[in-house]
């Protein structure tokens, strides 16, 4: 049986479903998305150098780079005033927060926000490149699984943009190495050791197949979030370019599970579980790999689909939250990280507390111990609203 709180989103699934069985004359489209997905989009600071763009994208699974430079737009001016348009849209602040000697990159709150305009620039700068492109991108195999290596070893490619007489063509496409692959990073050696954990067990890229979100006719081109290794599915967090911060991670999440060993009296633990570390060719750590939450939501989404029969489990998740928070402390960790986006609750009506950050309890200030249980009454409060609406 399916619990209350989840049965508005089975209904809005099975809602998307009917509309998907609907014959296309009912449902015509309005807006057919275009064969790549936006990786990223750079823009140089306005006032300290030339205008400039620069867009990435994945198109067939590889990744392509297009620079976009006005001065090669020399007597093709309808071509430049496009371009002055389109960099004025993000250099103006309206699209990306941008701050004096930041990187300047979209962000998925300006692309939801701003969607049309971003993917009309895009679509201005890449369509011109497509054809090239495609002969450099074999058409990708629907029913073939793809795995991080194919997602993080695939080449990138690297091309200028240009006007003669008003067309917009591609110069020359080259390979290009722009810090995506998996090197080690300059002041980090290069790992020998097949296994960097003496607790969680690495996996090859190439055993690990990524799983398409059902946001898959998303304009932005995301991060797996969800892999599988044999049948079994697993949350998946990425270090691309990160090998150290993802060990840093792997030594908290041991020191927790050495704790828990050692202390057989500690109430249970429902904290997200690290189970794995996804490791390239090169024995760096590409990415950890966590017990998934099974249908898992955001309590703030949960506490919305509550409604006045769902008391019981209101009640439960109460206890629950103030329960884990006592299990990590007696694990001598300290959450830190107490928001409410970070409890989510699975399919079974169970509560999770995600994303702990490097503090420990014998490194802790009585206030950092003091907040954890202050933000946790904070978000009980907010439960005991939905209790007595």
């Amino acid at each position: 049986m399916t619990p209350p709180k989840l049965e508005c989103l089975v209904r809005a699934k099975e809602f998307l479903a009917r509309l998907q069985r609907r014959p296309s004359s009912q449902s015509p489209p309005i807006f057919r998305l275009p064969p790549y997905r936006i990786i990223d989009l750079w823009y140089t600071y306005p006032m300290e150098v030339a205008p400039l763009l620069i867009i990435k994208v994945r198109y067939r699974g590889q990744r392509f780079i297009i620079i976009v430079d006005p001065d090669k737009f020399e007597g093709s001016p309808a071509r430049e005033l496009e371009f002055r348009r389109f960099y004025h849209l993000f250099a103006s602040g309206n699209v990306c927060s941008c701050e004096q000697g930041a990187d300047n990159n979209l962000d998925c709150d300006s692309l939801f926000t701003h969607g049309l305009e971003i993917g009309g620039c895009v679509a201005w700068a890449v369509a011109p490149c497509l054809e090239e492109f495609a002969k450099r991108a074999a058409p990708l195999q629907s029913t073939a699984p793809v795995t991080l290596k194919q997602r993080y070893g695939l080449e990138i490619w690297e091309c200028n943009l240009y006007a003669k007489d008003e067309r917009l063509l591609p110069d020359l496409i080259c390979l290009t190495n722009d810090g995506y692959t998996l090197e080690p990073e300059k002041d980090f050696p290069i790992v020998t050791n097949p296994q960097l954990s003496g607790i969680f067990p690495s996996f090859p890229l190439h055993r690990i197949a990524t799983i398409v979100d059902d946001d898959a006719d998303a304009l932005r081109d995301h991060e797996p979030r969800r892999v599988r290794i044999g049948s079994t599915m697993y949350s998946y967090k990425c270090f691309e370019r990160a090998h150290a911060a993802a060990m840093t991670e792997v030594r908290k999440h041991e020191r927790i599970a050495a704790a828990a060993a050692s202390t057989e009296d500690a109430p249970p633990l429902r904290f997200w579980s690290l189970f794995g570390i996804a490791q390239s060719c090169r024995g760096l750590a590409a990415g950890l790999l966590f017990y998934s939450v099974l249908a898992g939501m955001p309590l703030r989404e949960a506490l919305a689909c509550c409604d006045e029969d769902d008391e019981d489990e209101l009640a439960a998740w109460h206890g629950a939250i103030a329960a884990t928070v006592e299990a990590l402390h007696a694990r001598g960790a300290v959450w830190r990280n107490a928001v409410e986006d970070n409890i989510v609750v699975d399919e079974d009506g169970e509560v999770w507390l995600t994303e702990h950050e490097e503090l420990w309890v014998d490194q802790a200030t009585d206030a950092a111990m003091e907040k954890d249980w202050n933000i946790a009454r904070l978000i009980q409060e907010h439960i005991e609203g939905f209790r007595s609406f």
